[in-house]
C-alpha cells in the first residue's frame, strides 16, 4: 500500500483541498497588491505583472519597471475597513474569569494581546475572504475540563 504525503492526507494540517488550490492564485494576487509597488517590481513578480514587451530592449524594460507605480486603492480600502471594525478595541466583560483575562493578555503565548490578535485575524478575513485559527492542545483522553 502506497503512503500518502501529508499534503494529500485530509487528516493532516498540511492538507490542501481542491477548493484551497483553486484559490491560491487569487490569494497571491491579493497578497501582492497589498504589498504594493515594491512587490510588483520584485524580480519574481515583475514578469507576471510587468511583462517585457516583445522586442523591448532590456534597458528600456528595466526603466519601465523602475518607474512603474501601483496605485494601491486596495490597501487603502483594506486598512480603512479594518480601522472601522476596530475603531474601538474589543474588550472582555468585567466579570470574565481571571484565567480568560490572563489568556487575553498573551493569547498566543508569544506576547500578543487579544485585541491585536483579533485585528490581525480580521485583516486576513477582509483580504482573503476567510480566516482561521489552529488551536493546538495536548490530548486529554476525551475528558471535558471545567
Amino acid at each position: 500500500m502506497a503512503e500518502t504525503s501529508s499534503t494529500q492526507n485530509p487528516d493532516q494540517p498540511s492538507y490542501e483541498c481542491a477548493d484551497y488550490e483553486a484559490q491560491e492564485d487569487a490569494w497571491e494576487l491579493i497578497d501582492d497588491l497589498l504589498a504594493g509597488t515594491a512587490r510588483m517590481q520584485d524580480m519574481a513578480a515583475r514578469r507576471r505583472y510587468l511583462p517585457m514587451g516583445e522586442g523591448e530592449p532590456a534597458k528600456i524594460y528595466a526603466l519601465r519597471v523602475l518607474f512603474s507605480e501601483l496605485y494601491n486603492g486596495l490597501d487603502t480600502t483594506h486598512k480603512g475597513l479594518t480601522g472601522l471594525v476596530f475603531r474601538d478595541p474589543p474588550k472582555l466583560a468585567d466579570d470574565v474569569d481571571p484565567a480568560v483575562q490572563a489568556d487575553w493578555e498573551d493569547i498566543d503565548l508569544e506576547g500578543t494581546h487579544g485585541d491585536v490578535f483579533a485585528r490581525d485575524l480580521a485583516e486576513d478575513l477582509l483580504a482573503f475572504g476567510h480566516a482561521g485559527v489552529l488551536v493546538d492542545v495536548a490530548p486529554n483522553n476525551g475528558e471535558l475540563s471545567k
